[in-house]
């Protein structure tokens, strides 16, 4: 479990009647770790440099293959030690803007779904 943070743009912490609130379950515990590891660059967080996504040497590289976009954030989506399976991935790219959303759909450990979509 884990503080919650809100979906919207602020992402600010939720709190309710004076309190921090916290995450509900495995699942909403899971997508916002991956929500917020699919929005972070590698090396961007200075406590855990491998956390985030290789934003600027695998996926935004000029001419790279989709598959190998979804290979690499599909092994950072494993490191993470509730995920059982990936269900469902897609990606989709628009490419002038440099913007990416990634879907998932993840089978946790507790046998529960995890579905999540992040534009950066």
């Amino acid at each position: 479990m884990d503080f919650t943070i809100s979906n919207d743009a602020t992402r600010s912490l939720v709190v309710a009647n004076g309190d921090f609130v916290l995450t509900p379950d495995t699942e909403t515990f899971l997508a916002q770790k991956l929500r917020i590891k699919y929005s972070t660059a590698e090396g961007e967080w200075y406590l855990d440099e491998s956390n985030g996504l290789d934003w600027f040497g695998t996926i935004f590289v000029k001419g790279q293959s989709p598959d190998a976009i979804s290979d690499h954030i599909k092994v950072k989506t494993f490191e993470e030690p509730e995920v059982s399976a990936i269900q469902q991935f897609e990606i989709s790219q628009a490419g002038v803007e440099r913007r990416i959303t990634i879907f998932a759909r993840i089978l946790t450990n507790s046998g529960g779904i995890a579905e999540l979509e992040v534009t950066n």
